[in-house]
């Protein structure tokens, strides 16, 4: 009686598994030999690129003698787009304007060093200074977002804003600023004529009737 061969039916399972198997081999091949290639590498040939890659890194502008808090490129990122570095480099510069009209006031305007975080250990020192003023300038930082804003209003003073976006573009649900109702409980300055040496945070300021300043600081 002759014999018959049946061959088992194929099965998927087993297949897939081996499929699974073999990639995986595969790949760890390869980062195996990807390790090895790195391990082998001439110390001269990796120094020679690294020394490609620091060259290639440019220099920040030169800004001349000016006296700033940004001075020197310290807040420059090189991995961002120039206008970004640009952007930075200006709120310094508007800094040191704020500060500079600010000392030349005298006895009128009060700055605090912040130096060391010190304002971040010691809050009641802002609050100190904030309780005894009219107004406060209120610069952007590193964002629109300004805590020291509110910081300010409780304290009774009057925001002097320069950007429309650190309270009136994002703060509708709590600040009014319909129909002209930002200037019940804020200044605004033009940061662009302040720039041009148009107008003076001072004299914007002083032309505020302290019967005014007094209803704002109320609202």
């Amino acid at each position: 009686m002759a014999g018959m061969y049946r061959p088992e039916p194929p099965n998927p399972t087993a297949r897939r598994q081996r499929l699974v198997s073999i990639l995986l081999g595969a790949f760890f091949a390869f980062q195996l030999l990807l390790f090895v290639a790195f391990r082998s590498a001439p110390p001269s040939k990796l120094a020679s690129t690294a020394a490609a890659t620091s060259s290639s890194v440019p220099e920040p502008p030169s800004r001349g003698t000016e006296d700033s808090g940004c001075r020197g490129g310290l807040v420059y990122v090189y991995d961002l787009p120039a206008v970004f570095n640009e952007d930075l480099l200006a709120m310094g510069y508007f800094r040191a304007l704020l500060l500079s009209d600010c000392q030349a006031a005298g006895a009128a305007c009060g700055a605090l060093d912040c130096a060391e975080g010190k304002c971040i250990k010691d809050n009641a020192l802002v609050l100190e200074l904030f309780m005894g003023a009219r107004f406060c300038v209120q610069p952007r930082g590193d964002s629109f977002t300004r805590r020291s804003l509110f910081d300010c209003m409780v304290a009774g003073a009057v925001p002097v804003l320069f950007w429309r976006r650190t309270a009136y573009l994002q703060y509708h649900w709590y600040l009014p600023t319909e129909d002209g109702q930002e200037g019940e409980w804020s200044v605004f300055i033009d940061r662009d004529e302040l720039r041009a040496g148009n107008v003076t945070v001072r004299g914007v300021l002083a032309a505020i009737p302290e019967a005014r300043g007094r209803q704002e600081a109320a609202a």
